[in-house]
């Protein structure tokens, strides 16, 4: 992955560029142009993402965010791993929450630097640290929720960004 860095340090903002810049070339124009950095953009991406990760064949996200696929396994006719456009697409939602409640782009290389304990032992997660709602997010956890665990609304990321930009008001005015 080109976006690991020493243990918590700072994801430059040129290599989440560069991989959102790859997500929305090889993405659908019709879906391109409604990506505009908006809370409901994340509805389109999530409707992607659902659509290439199928209920039987949602495990398979973490194995092509990280690389880890059979070498020429196939897993739904025509299908090609492009863990690259993964990562794209998880800066992307991301960085949508980046824009709205700040903090910094951040990677931890091993599981015991990990503020937040998850207990998953994969390589590095990309994370926002220090926004003006929460310590730690993790746009990667919440697109696994979204498509390997869907609830009975289709569109769980623009909710949660709608939820976490009502708490940040509360908050605000309840310290005003």
């Amino acid at each position: 992955m080109t976006y690991k860095s020493n243990n918590g340090e700072d994801i430059p903002q040129a290599e989440i560029d560069t991989l959102i810049a790859y997500f929305m070339s090889k993405i659908p124009p019709q879906m391109r142009d409604q990506l505009n950095y908006s809370p409901k953009s994340l509805d389109v991406v999530e409707g992607w993402l659902q659509e290439r990760y199928s209920e039987e064949h949602c495990s398979l996200f973490w194995d092509e965010y990280d690389e880890d696929w059979v070498e020429g396994e196939e897993i739904k006719p025509g299908w090609i791993p492009d863990p690259k456009l993964i990562r794209g697409a998880v800066f992307y939602i991301g960085e949508v929450h980046h824009k709205l409640v700040g903090g910094n782009w951040r990677v931890y290389k091993e599981e015991s630097d990990l503020k937040w304990g998850y207990p998953w032992n994969y390589d590095a997660f990309p994370v926002i640290e220090g926004s003006n709602w929460a310590e730690v997010i993790c746009p990667l956890i919440w697109i696994a929720d979204a498509i390997c665990k869907p609830y009975s609304d289709p569109v769980q990321l623009s909710q949660n960004l709608a939820a976490h930009l009502s708490s940040i008001k509360r908050e605000n005015k309840n310290n005003q």
